[in-house]
């Protein structure tokens, strides 16, 4: 909580990462959503990284926020016709706000991916239209 001093600190988030005991396909589906080749910055939602650091909404995830209830409010809470991506476009409107958002490694949660090939498919599926629906509807990329 001691990020939350800085009143420009909206959001703190950690890593979303698969329990040692989770089956076999299950640790491959978080290898490869753990993949900076594959995801980019969003790899860093389901790995730890070393540092504590300011951050986008690329690299959170909704499992593993904490917030300001006031920022919530302010905004109107989640869009729901975002979902999957609600929180994606409430951080980067945080943002554009001003205000900032901390990923913090040791902030864990454990979480198993899906547990089927085609359930980790529809996921990707998804979440991919999650961020198509954000865009039309805010008409703009998020790049930071």
């Amino acid at each position: 909580m001691a990020h939350f001093r800085d009143p420009r600190v909206q959001i703190v988030g950690g890593p979303n990462v698969c329990p040692s005991d989770a089956p076999e396909l299950e640790q491959v589906f978080a290898l490869v959503l753990a993949s900076w080749l594959a995801f980019g910055p969003s790899a860093r939602v389901t790995r730890r990284s070393a540092w504590c650091a300011k951050t986008g909404e690329k690299e959170l995830i909704l499992c593993n926020l904490v917030a300001r209830r006031a920022a919530l409010l302010e905004l109107g809470g989640f869009n729901e016709a975002l979902y999957p991506n609600e929180e994606n476009a409430l951080m980067d409107e945080l943002q554009k706000r001003g205000g900032k958002l901390l990923y913090d490694p040791d902030l864990i949660v454990a979480r198993r991916p899906r547990r089927t090939l085609k359930a980790f498919a529809k996921m990707l599926l998804t979440y991919g239209r999650g961020r198509a629906e954000q865009f039309r509807e805010t008409r703009r990329w998020v790049r930071r």
